[in-house]
């Protein structure tokens, strides 16, 4: 369990409905993703622009991915009010062959090829990205911006966005697939 009030990453017995460990950050948890094979978590916090690598056997951030910068390096800052969002959004296609990052402020997806995360490329969305979900054959990524009332359907083969739905709500964010 991800935590934005203790900034912290907990994990839980689920049978005895207690927490077993605790892995607190220097600032708020954002969403966060764990590997197919359970050994790693990757987090996004507030106002950092990346994410955390946490090996969950030793229970400790053994790595940091900074994201790419905007138009050309400069880092896209962060919300300005609370919760402070920088970056919101990170997934591992169900293949396993890629993890996607939203840059919120920044307004892209960054795409990184699974497991040893080199980046693959920069995909510009519409304004403040803040969700994603996978099609169950992982050909296709669908992202919600939440400013901009749109939600944007890239083509993970491509790595192009192959179509945008405008109006699909007021400042949508969760989104999922049915299959």
């Amino acid at each position: 369990v991800g935590s934005i009030t203790w900034g912290s990453l907990n994990e839980v017995d689920t049978k005895r409905g207690k927490w077993t460990r605790q892995l607190t950050f220097d600032d708020s948890v954002r969403p966060f993703v764990l590997s197919p094979d359970g050994t790693r978590a990757y987090v996004q916090l507030n106002r950092m622009h990346g994410f955390h690598i946490v090996d969950l056997d030793a229970w400790k951030i053994v790595d940091t991915v900074e994201m790419p910068g905007v138009n050309g390096g400069e880092y896209p800052g962060h919300e300005d009010r609370y919760p402070f969002t920088c970056d919101h959004g990170i997934e591992i296609t169900p293949d396993g062959q890629h993890l996607v990052a939203l840059a919120t402020t920044g307004h892209f997806a960054a795409v990184y090829s699974y497991p040893d995360l080199s980046l693959k490329k920069v995909i510009e969305t519409d304004k403040q990205p803040s969700y994603l979900t996978f099609s169950k054959d992982s050909a296709l990524c669908y992202i919600s911006c939440r400013m901009s009332n749109t939600l944007h359907v890239i083509d993970m083969k491509t790595l192009k966005t192959i179509r945008i739905l405008k109006n699909v709500g007021a400042f949508p964010q969760r989104v999922c697939v049915d299959h």
